[in-house]
């Protein structure tokens, strides 16, 4: 057996089993472990049942023994003192050892019980303790020897806290170590906070009007475009001939040699597509930045690349753009269809003849007849270079098709939405992608995400 000692509790009836209950406790002694019970206690000027349930708890074992007599009764409870303390180390998962006297021995008048309620409580009580590790016994040698017996295997096969002396708990040498040991914790925890400190960083995050993505709508007809088999040469031997006479051959070839090439007419579709998009079918973009971290970032600067399927502008750029504008000559069959209606009688309104002899050439000139030359310009080559400061800690600045924010300093679960105004039309349908790159005082490089873009016909499809 080691240097370690046991408290056993030691639990019994005390009128009827003084002897025996000294042999028990003579016999734990002999075993250089610790009894305890309560003829070892005065009630001092606690209540007696405090003092058996702190002693119970500073217990290591619990031993009763268990003979003809139940005991006196504990006037809470109503049960013996015996039963209770039982329950008590059984609830408080103590290690229990039931030692029960058989129920044919021979004994005196003074060790049976007397009262038939109290056997029958005594009887009950035996059942219990049937339900743990119990042994029977004979006289009180018998009990000894098993009890030593139950008490060294409990040692060794349900082992307890149990006590060893002070001198004893530590060497010099161990001392020394837990010394070092516990400074080297202290280091290591001052390690750890430092570097819980050194990576407490802000997470910032950006939304694009209150989402993760931007979903756009593209129009399904888009107004104002030319067809390019519109803008056909006139070839005079497809004119009627009840409009030759009103049609020069110098008229026909200036109009053909004005006709806009297949070039231009592509040209102008792109920048008249692009204009009608951004000033009919454009979205106010919001842009909100919020702080999810733990510490408040500072210096914060976020960009955002738009892809070229969409166009991000300001509402100075939309002020400032033209509408895209081509130059078209007026075709000379509306001069000869004036003079040949000059030159009929004036009673006639034969309007379907009209309609008949137009029919050919009744697209070709009609559209934009109000526009007097002035020279298309690409909306790819108009600045949209703009420096929108609507508050002192928060500017935008918008280049091209890019995105600029700086932000003084944003404080932890805080969200702030940028006061600027700002549009963003889709050019083409299709799923794309904003390149966003953030970087604050605190971060080491900066942190790149991608948000989707979807533009659709109709939203619902997404």
């Amino acid at each position: 057996m080691n240097n370690k000692k046991h408290q056993i509790f030691v639990s019994s009836t005390y009128m009827d089993l003084v002897e025996t209950r000294n042999k028990v406790i003579n016999s734990i002694l002999s075993l250089e472990q610790f009894p305890a019970g309560m003829e070892m206690f005065s009630a001092a000027n606690e209540q007696q049942w405090s003092i058996i349930q702190r002693t119970i708890d500073n217990s290591d074992y619990y031993v009763v023994i268990i003979g003809h007599r139940y005991g006196s009764i504990e006037p809470v409870s109503g049960i013996s003192y015996t039963e209770r303390e039982y329950d008590y180390a059984v609830n408080k998962n103590i290690p229990v050892l039931a030692f029960i006297r058989n129920r044919n021995i021979a004994t005196l008048p003074t060790e049976r019980e007397q009262d038939p309620e109290l056997t029958a409580k005594l009887e009950k009580f035996i059942e219990k303790a049937k339900t743990k590790m119990c042994q029977f016994w004979d006289d009180s040698d018998d009990l000894v020897a098993k009890m030593q017996t139950a008490l060294f295997k409990a040692f060794h096969h349900n082992p307890s806290i149990g006590w060893i002396r002070g001198d004893q708990a530590a060497s010099p040498e161990m001392a020394n170590e837990l010394a070092r040991l516990s400074r080297e914790n202290s280091e290591l925890r001052s390690e750890l906070d430092r570097y819980r400190k050194n990576n407490e960083l802000p997470e910032l995050e950006i939304l694009l009007n209150n989402e993760y993505k931007i979903s756009l709508i593209y129009p399904e007809i888009v107004d104002g475009l030319i067809k390019k088999m519109q803008y056909q040469k006139i070839k005079k031997d497809e004119i009627d001939e009840k409009l030759l006479p009103f049609i020069k051959d110098e008229e026909i070839e200036e109009f053909n040699s004005k006709i806009p090439s297949i070039e231009d007419i592509d040209k102008f579709n792109k920048n008249k597509l692009e204009y009608e998009l951004i000033t009919n079918h454009s979205s106010l973009l919001e842009i909100s930045i919020a702080n999810i971290g733990i510490i408040k970032a500072t210096e914060i600067y976020i960009d955002l690349e738009f892809p070229k399927e969409v166009r991000v502008f300001t509402e100075e750029f939309l002020e400032e753009i033209k509408e895209p504008k081509l130059e078209i000559p007026i075709n000379p069959i509306f001069n000869a269809r004036k003079k040949y209606m000059e030159s009929i009688n004036p009673f006639m309104k034969n309007i379907n003849h009209y309609s008949n002899l137009m029919r050919p050439y009744k697209d070709l000139g009609n559209l934009f007849l109000d526009t007097k030359s002035s020279n298309f310009q690409s909306l790819s080559r108009l600045s949209n270079s703009y420096l929108l400061n609507n508050n002192g800690y928060k500017k935008l600045w918008v280049e091209g098709n890019s995105v600029s924010i700086k932000i003084t300093d944003l404080l932890h679960t805080r969200e702030i939405r940028l006061p600027h105004k700002l549009y963003i039309s889709p050019l083409q349908e299709g799923e794309f992608l904003i390149n966003c790159s953030m970087m604050c005082e605190q971060f080491k490089s900066p942190k790149n995400i991608e948000i989707p873009v979807i533009i659709n016909k109709n939203l619902l499809d997404k």
